[in-house]
């Protein structure tokens, strides 16, 4: 059950309009260098960063580790 997934979290952060104009910032700041992000991605960052997360857990590093403004941990064993 979804909610039983969600009870396992710390925190689940919502989309909020802050989070989707850094999201905003980060594609066009990626967009600008040549490189593309998935817009999924950028959301995530952008939640995480909104709510004064500098640091990100990840199997996903390549992805991730393009937006300076994170500390990419590669959690891929």
């Amino acid at each position: 059950e979804f909610k039983a997934v969600l009870d396992t979290f710390d925190y689940v952060f919502p989309l909020e309009r802050n989070a989707s104009v850094i999201a905003a910032k980060i594609a066009g700041r990626l967009s600008k260098q040549g490189q593309t992000i998935q817009h999924s991605d950028a959301l995530i960052a952008g939640t995480l960063l909104a709510n004064g997360c500098k640091r990100f857990l990840t199997k996903n590093v390549k992805d991730f580790e393009r937006i300076k403004e994170l500390e990419v941990i590669n959690i891929g064993f």
